[in-house]
């Protein structure tokens, strides 16, 4: 389960203002990387939109991994808010993923639009099963509860 600062027991009130602190920082950190994305593999026209794609199966993989493998670990209060719904939270994007397959749906590209969101889906699915396995390994005798 995901949680945030404010879920967690004795949570005061005044750390709310270090909560949307670090939800902001890390959304800042999230969207700048999804930008970097967006224009490094830039979309032409109603072409297969691959930095969303990747963005969003990347995202899956390393929301899957962090939660895992930060389940078990101490961590700073704030992290969830910074990692997760911050950075994680601003890098990936249904709401892109979903324009993208109605613009291409919308033009006739079925199958392209199909296939997106299919293959959206599944690999979405698979990287943050993989993730989840991989941040849910122990690593050695030395590493902490």
């Amino acid at each position: 389960m995901i949680e945030s600062a404010a879920t967690q027991p004795g949570y005061p009130h005044a750390f709310r203002a270090k909560e949307f602190a670090a939800i902001a920082a890390g959304g800042i950190v999230g969207a700048w990387l999804r930008h970097a994305g967006e224009l490094l593999v830039p979309t032409v026209g109603l072409a297969f939109p691959w930095a969303t794609f990747v963005e969003n199966i990347l995202g899956s993989f390393l929301l899957g991994f962090t939660v895992s493998f930060m389940a078990r670990r101490r961590r700073h209060p704030l992290f969830n808010s910074f990692a997760v719904v911050g950075v994680y939270g601003s890098y990936t994007t249904f709401s892109t993923f979903a324009v993208g397959f109605w613009e291409r749906f919308d033009a006739g590209k079925d199958a392209l639009a199909w296939t997106y969101a299919g293959s959206t889906l599944v690999l979405g699915l698979m990287a943050v099963s993989l993730g989840h396995l991989l941040g849910s390994m122990k690593r050695g005798s030395s590493d902490g509860p």
